[in-house]
């Protein structure tokens, strides 16, 4: 008591603060075998200093614990700050997971809304229509647009979905210059979430793409497209089905520039590749046909494209609904090909079978009726 009085401490703190070490010192000193014993008064000086620098003692049993004890004893600042750091980490990999977990399923959530409000929305194209009354819904598309400045202005995630999906709706349309304005915004809002090479920045330049090469703008159709390419084949490869709808996308572009001799040897890729893949009924695989057949008759070889053009049409008549624009687009190829070749009254007969199926599926303004 009186010890611990002079130190400022209390007994039971003393007793603690000399145990341990200072037990084991003091016990070496009195053993009875004077070769246990320290052999010289600095031996015992050292073991002194060691305990006051929290190191090993020599007197004390040898374990793993009592040394890592000291250890940590002797390293607390810095095991203290490395613990604190560890922590963090851990903290920051847990809340960064979370964060990354949440950014997925809003993903999904956003996917799945727009999933939903695309198929509403599309009620209103030529080919869901066929031919009914569309007027309410194309009102309702045109509310949908006014609306998305106002009120997701703050929300660029689930805009750049519903202005994709409004964009490619006025598009099937025929309503190209509001098709355009959704999906440049779209590309935009796209680009600064998600980055360059993004899935979803492909389809937005595919889809837009074809705006431009619909408006007669061949040089801005051209770089969408050859974008739209290059990031599908860095992501998926060339053989991805993506990858070739991108081919496809940009051979089409170049049979509409006027270079026919540049755009056959891509769309008979896009042949190889989609017959090597897709079942055989796939309508795909007919519409790419039609398109190089079209792509033949502008090389003025009409009968090699007569011949690919009736293989597209019988499969497109096993593989789509008779209501279809691709089927009119075949026949309205068909018929190209066949008054090339002098038979006027086969032709007029195509040339009226894909009139009427255009008229049935079409607002009487659309560009592709005119």
């Amino acid at each position: 008591s009186t010890v611990a009085k002079l130190r400022h401490v209390e007994a039971p703190r003393l007793i603690h603060l000399v145990r341990g070490d200072l037990d084991w010192i003091v016990m070496r000193c009195l053993e009875k075998d004077r070769r246990r014993r320290y052999p010289t008064a600095d031996a015992l000086a050292d073991d002194l200093t060691h305990h006051l620098n929290h190191e090993p003692v020599e007197a004390a049993a040898p374990g793993a614990m009592y040394r890592m004890g000291k250890f940590v004893r002797r390293h607390r600042f810095g095991l203290v700050t490395a613990a604190a750091l560890l922590v963090l980490l851990i903290a920051g990999v847990v809340l960064s997971t979370w964060q990354a977990v949440r950014a997925k399923r809003a993903q999904q959530q956003v996917q799945i809304v727009a999933s939903f409000l695309g198929d509403m929305l599309t009620s209103v194209t030529p080919e869901q229509a066929k031919g009914r009354d569309t007027a309410l819904m194309r009102e309702i598309l045109d509310k949908a647009a006014a609306r998305l400045n106002k009120e997701l202005g703050d929300q660029p995630l689930i805009s750049s979905w519903l202005r994709q999906v409004l964009g490619k709706v006025y598009s099937d349309l025929g309503e190209y210059q509001k098709a355009e304005a959704l999906l440049v915004r779209a590309l935009s809002e796209r680009r600064q979430l998600l980055g360059s090479n993004h899935v979803f920045v492909a389809q937005t330049l595919n889809t837009l793409g074809w705006v431009f090469l619909e408006r007669g703008s061949l040089a801005e159709a051209e770089l969408a497209f050859r974008q739209a390419l290059a990031v599908r084949e860095q992501l998926h490869g060339s053989e991805h089905p993506a990858s070739i709808d991108a081919l496809y996308c940009l051979a089409a572009l170049l049979k509409a520039q006027g270079k026919a001799a540049e755009a056959e040897p891509l769309f008979r890729q896009v042949l190889a590749l989609r017959t090597k893949l897709l079942d055989p009924d796939d309508p795909r695989l007919a519409d790419t046909r039609s398109a190089l057949a079209a792509t033949l008759e502008a090389l003025n070889r009409p009968a090699d494209a007569e011949a690919l053009l009736r293989e597209a049409l019988s499969q497109q008549r096993r593989s789509r609904s008779n209501d279809s624009l691709a089927i009119a687009l075949t026949l309205h190829n068909l018929g190209v090909v066949v008054r090339t070749q002098g038979r006027l009254a086969e032709s007029e007969k195509l040339f009226g079978e894909a009139l009427a199926l255009q008229r049935k599926l079409l607002d009487k303004d659309h560009p592709t009726l005119a």
